[in-house]
């Protein structure tokens, strides 16, 4: 409970389910769910308060964001790169692999967060529609992904990234697939 009450209880389902393989055994303490914390959620959080601030600063432009598979290199890089995620962690959790699972998603945050943000930060400065949508679509997608790992902070991000028609909780939504149409292998592998 004292981990639960320093931590949360998204922290502490985060690290039981990806730190190890269940069959190996856990050195737990407080400080390794801390580290957790520090290195999948907080880069998450930060990643989605950045949106946030760029979204809702960006001012209205009026642009509508290109169709995916009409955005620039480092949009459609991040799109298939989500989608190999998206492949993998249904492959993984399919076969109850929940570890595999989630570091295939702490990947892709953590290029997600020190790539492509990093390398888009001058788009969302100027409020460029693409950027911005891509990176939305990206973060709601991992909000279903977490959903069962860290059902919390997965709502949360669903809830204020999915608009008015969107259903009423990340876990009211189906779980994603692979779009095979945005897992365009050429500009992952560039």
């Amino acid at each position: 409970w004292d981990v639960i009450e320093q931590h949360g209880a998204d922290a502490f389902r985060w690290y039981y389910l990806t730190s190890k393989e269940p069959w190996a055994g856990y050195r737990f303490s407080s400080e390794t769910v801390g580290e957790s914390v520090r290195k999948f959620l907080l880069t998450l959080w930060n990643t989605f308060g950045f949106l946030i601030l760029y979204a809702n600063t960006g001012g209205e432009s009026g642009a509508a964001a290109a169709p995916a598979a009409e955005r620039g290199d480092m949009d459609r890089w991040a799109l298939s790169r989500l989608q190999s995620t998206v492949s993998t962690v249904c492959d993984r959790l399919d076969d109850f692999d929940a570890t595999a699972a989630g570091r295939a998603i702490d990947e892709f945050v953590d290029d997600l967060s020190n790539w492509y943000v990093r390398s888009s930060r001058r788009r969302f400065w100027d409020a460029e529609p693409d950027a911005i949508a891509t990176l939305r679509e990206c973060l709601l997608t991992v909000s279903q992904l977490i959903a069962p790992f860290t059902p919390f902070i997965a709502d949360e991000i669903y809830f204020k990234l999915a608009g008015e028609n969107a259903a009423e909780s990340v876990h009211l939504t189906d779980f994603t697939t692979p779009d095979t149409q945005l897992a365009d292998a050429k500009p992952e592998s560039d």
